[in-house]
């Protein structure tokens, strides 16, 4: 097999996980069992990203959209985000992976904001690699959330009309201090 070349490999890989629910239906199963295949992928991918030197991973893993799911879903899926921390939390401490969270965060149920934040503490001065997960979030959220900001430090006196550009428009976003992805993918066949 042909050696990689680290070098050309991107810095940022974004992955957008969808499909898991089809694909549980495909084998006669049930929409969760589909989501706890799907943590086994994540596992995967993280590994693999990892020893390939990958910097940052974002998984956008539970979008705005996804609180219309049926109730039992949604709860089933709080419960594997929650387990899924509380599991892998020893494993990215001693695999060297910070986890960062984007997105309404807040929306979440408080038990599991609290399991992220633990993580996240327990991670903070891991360098090897950022695991990002996008949680409740959308793109519109964000810019939403974004210009938001903006007005509140104009209003504040904190920045001038002529002072918003793309960087510091940037600066505003869930995002701010991640690299733009180098290669998004969606799953789901």
């Amino acid at each position: 097999m042909e050696e990689i070349d680290k070098e050309k490999l991107p810095h940022h890989i974004a992955i957008i996980m969808d499909g898991n629910g089809r694909w549980a239906k495909k084998k006669n199963l049930n929409r969760i069992s589909g989501h706890i295949k799907g943590i086994d992928a994540v596992r995967e991918v993280v590994t693999a990203c990892r020893e390939l030197g990958i910097k940052v991973l974002t998984l956008y893993a539970f979008s705005i959209e996804n609180w219309r799911r049926p109730k039992d879903e949604v709860t089933a899926l709080m419960g594997l985000l929650k387990e899924y921390l509380i599991k892998e939390r020893d494993e990215m401490v001693k695999n060297n992976i910070r986890l960062s969270v984007i997105g309404r965060v807040e929306d979440l149920p408080l038990d599991v904001q609290n399991t992220l934040q633990e993580t996240i503490k327990e991670t903070e001065q891991c360098d090897g690699m950022i695991l990002n997960l996008a949680l409740s979030y959308g793109g519109r959220s964000e810019i939403l959330h974004a210009i938001q900001g903006i007005i509140s430090d104009f209003q504040k006196g904190k920045i001038k009309p002529e002072e918003i550009n793309l960087q510091r428009f940037s600066q505003y976003l869930w995002t701010q201090g991640i690299p733009d992805p180098d290669l998004l993918i969606r799953t789901s066949g």
